[in-house]
């Protein structure tokens, strides 16, 4: 299959578990800014995301009682307000 070959579609990234798709001129201008930036920078720098790179986990987005909402929800404790919209 063509699409599956192509990393610039939609169907081939999500076959591949990445983010979003990339073309072969990302992948090559990624690379090129890694190396750019660990030749001109003291510190180690962070690598240029990649699609197939993890998502950064955000932290402290949560409300503090986020857990027990959800425990609530899964035990079936919480009512649920999707009543129809009178018309």
């Amino acid at each position: 299959m063509i699409l599956m070959q192509d990393p610039t579609a939609w169907l081939s990234a999500s076959m591949r578990k990445w983010q979003y798709p990339a073309s072969y001129e990302f992948i090559a201008l990624a690379a090129t800014y890694d190396i750019h930036a660990a030749v001109n920078s003291k510190n180690k720098p962070k690598p240029f995301p990649r699609p197939w790179d993890e998502p950064p986990v955000r932290k402290g987005t949560t409300t503090k009682n986020a857990r027990k909402i959800l425990a609530k929800a899964r035990d079936g404790d919480l009512e649920w307000q999707n009543k129809p919209t009178p018309t």
